[in-house]
């Protein structure tokens, strides 16, 4: 299965934002796609005014100030992610 090779590679290789989209993928399964469309129809594009809520990454949202923000809880366990060498070996 695809997916299960790339969850394999992205161990191997601790990437941390590959496992992370993984898990997004794994958890809304078939529905992604409908998901995605939902949400690029409902884009406002540069007129963030405009939004009722502003969906982002913390990496993209650094710098821009808002009255509230929420986190969500959608990040690799850190904890449960084991290093792995370039040899296979932990």
């Amino acid at each position: 299965h695809p997916l299960a090779e790339l969850k394999r590679v992205s161990s191997l290789a601790d990437d941390k934002e590959m496992q992370t989209r993984i898990s997004v993928v794994q958890r809304i399964g078939d529905g992604l796609p409908t998901l995605l469309e939902r949400l690029r129809a409902a884009d406002v594009g540069d007129k963030l005014g405009t939004a009722h809520f502003l969906l982002s990454t913390a990496h993209k949202a650094k710098g821009l100030e808002f009255p509230t923000v929420l986190l969500w809880d959608d990040f690799a366990d850190v904890h449960r992610v084991k290093h792995v060498g370039g040899d296979g070996s932990t």
